[in-house]
């Protein structure tokens, strides 16, 4: 019997599994990543871990810093707008 646990603590610790403690660690083990938002990643033994979408950066806001820029987009939103409502006269 005491051969018995010897040689089950000697596998449990020949074959223990690395700890994974985040979403980027369990993806990287290949473990399975549901495409929903934010991503989700289950390992086999049921922990489930959510992306951290705080760390996933915006969209660069340009901001115009010419008059000349400022004219440019100026004219294109009238543009826009008056395309927008000539349909509705």
């Amino acid at each position: 019997m005491i051969v018995g646990l010897l040689v089950f603590v000697f596998q449990k610790i020949r074959y223990k599994t690395p700890s994974i403690d985040s979403f980027e660690e369990c993806a990287a083990a290949g473990n399975p990543v549901m495409e929903s938002y934010p991503m989700r990643c289950r390992t086999a033994d049921g922990q489930e871990f959510v992306q951290d979408i705080s760390q996933i950066p915006d969209a660069p806001i340009v901001t115009p810093t010419t008059t000349e820029e400022i004219a440019t987009i100026t004219a294109s939103s009238s543009e826009i707008l008056d395309s927008g409502t000539s349909s509705l006269r």
